[in-house]
This record gives C-alpha cells, structure tokens and sequence, in this order.
C-alpha cells in the first residue's frame, strides 16, 4: 500500500509508499525517540480531549499514536 497505517500518507505523505514518507525519514535521521516523542505527545492530547468529552478528536489522536508506533517498529526492524 502506497498509505502507511490508518491512512498516514494522506495527510503527511503525499502518496508515497510509507517508508518513504517524514515519518520514517525524520526517525532515521533523530532515532526512534522522534516517533515515541510523538506517541507521548498525541496520547497526552487525546487524554485531554476525552476529558473535555471531545471524544472523537481523542480517537483521531489515539489513532496517530498507534500510526507513530507503526513507524517505530519500522525503523527498528531496519537497525
């Protein structure tokens, strides 16, 4: 697929097949630690946001942590 996880590559990607896309770019050059950064980030907004009883911005959220766990797992397969 030209998409990475849950859609990934249209927002972000711009067609391109997921490992060729920033997500997987920006952690081959800053490690790993780039995306957990990101994983960290999107469930402490989605905490906030199920809290405020937006519940369907939570889930997008929650979405693009498990899109930033996908591309972990990635780019440690690639070490």
């Amino acid at each position: 697929s030209t998409q990475g996880p849950a859609g990934q590559g249209g927002r972000h990607g711009n067609g391109k097949p997921l490992l060729d896309q920033p997500i997987m770019a920006i952690g081959r050059m800053c490690g790993a630690g780039f995306q957990t950064g990101q994983i960290q980030k999107k469930v402490q907004e989605a905490t906030t946001m199920a809290a405020r009883g937006d519940r369907d911005a939570a889930i997008r959220e929650l979405l693009g942590a498990i899109n930033y766990s996908a591309a972990a797992i990635l780019l440690i397969r690639e070490l």
